[in-house]
C-alpha cells in the first residue's frame, strides 16, 4: 500500500452515547467501533462469553450479532451523511477464532473497499468458532490484526477518557494521573495500572486489553489513545501527527513529535 494508512477505533463508551466523526477529508482509513453496554451486556446477559452450545444460547447471539450490527451502521449512517464514503463490514461475515485465540480476519476484503475510496467499517462483535461455536472478538482484536497487516502510521483509539492514567480516572479522578508516553521501558509498569481500568461492564479486557493487544502488533505504528469528545483533536492527530491531550505509544522507531500542556 503506497499511501499512508489510519487505523481508527472508535471506542464503545464515547460512540454508544455520541457519535462524532471529524475526518471527511482523510482517506485510506480503517475504522473499527467499539459497541459498549450493546455487546458487552447482551454476552453477559446471555451467558456466551465461554461458547454457544443451547438454544438459549443461540437466542443470544442473535441479538448480540444484531445490536452489535445495530451500532456499526449507525456510525456509517452518520458518516454518510457528512458525505463520507462508507461500506459495513460486520465481524462474524469476515473473521474466526478458535477458543477465542488465533484470530484471523478477512482482510482481503477490507483491502478490496480501501481500493474503492471507501472506508471499511467494523465492529467487536460474536464470530464464529471453531471450538465453541462463536466466541467474542472484540474491536480491539481488529485492531491489533488490522495495525500487524497494514503497519498503518497511525493508530488512534479513541475512548472516554483522554489516554492511559496510572489508575482509572473515572474511579479516582483526584489522584489518576495521565501517562504521556508508553514505550519498551515502561509498558510493564503501566500495564499494572491499567489492570483496574473498567468502570463499566467489560468482557474483553479493559485497557489493560487494549494495551496488550496494540503492544503486541503496533511495530512500526504511533498509537495515540485520547478522548474521543474533544472537538478537533483526532482531526488534529490525522493532519499533524501530534495531539495536545493523549498518550502516545510507540516501539521500534524513534519518538514522534507530540505536544502536551
Amino acid at each position: 500500500m503506497d499511501r499512508p494508512c489510519y487505523v481508527i477505533k472508535l471506542g464503545g463508551a464515547a460512540i454508544t452515547n455520541k457519535a462524532e466523526n471529524e475526518f471527511a477529508t482523510i482517506d485510506n482509513t480503517i475504522l473499527v467501533c467499539g459497541v459498549g453496554p450493546f455487546g458487552h451486556t447482551n454476552v453477559v446477559k446471555y451467558g456466551i462469553k465461554d461458547g454457544v452450545f443451547t438454544q438459549e444460547h443461540k437466542d443470544g447471539l442473535k441479538v448480540t450479532k444484531n445490536a452489535c450490527d445495530h451500532v456499526g451502521r449507525t456510525v456509517c449512517s452518520v458518516g454518510r451523511s457528512l458525505g463520507l464514503k462508507m461500506e459495513f463490514v460486520p465481524a462474524y461475515q469476515v473473521a474466526r477464532q478458535n477458543n477465542k485465540k488465533d484470530s484471523w480476519i478477512d482482510v482481503d476484503c477490507f483491502e478490496e473497499i480501501l481500493s474503492t475510496g471507501a472506508i471499511p467499517v467494523t465492529t467487536g462483535s460474536m464470530v464464529p468458532d471453531l471450538t465453541l461455536g462463536h466466541s467474542v472478538m472484540s474491536g480491539d482484536e481488529f485492531i491489533a490484526l488490522f495495525t500487524r497487516h497494514f503497519q498503518p502510521e497511525c493508530v488512534f483509539l479513541g475512548t472516554n477518557v483522554d489516554g492511559i492514567f496510572t489508575s482509572d480516572p473515572n474511579i479516582l479522578p483526584n489522584s489518576a494521573k495521565l501517562i504521556p508516553l508508553v514505550n519498551k521501558e515502561n509498558i510493564s509498569r503501566v500495564l499494572e495500572g491499567a489492570s483496574g481500568s473498567a468502570s463499566a461492564v467489560d468482557v474483553t479486557g479493559g485497557m489493560q486489553g487494549k494495551l496488550e493487544k496494540l503492544a503486541n502488533s503496533i511495530g512500526t505504528s504511533t498509537g495515540f489513545v485520547f478522548r474521543l469528545g474533544v472537538e478537533g483533536l483526532l482531526l488534529q492527530g490525522l493532519r499533524d501527527g501530534t495531539m495536545d491531550k493523549c498518550t502516545v505509544q510507540y516501539w521500534s522507531h524513534a519518538a514522534p513529535c507530540v505536544s502536551f500542556p
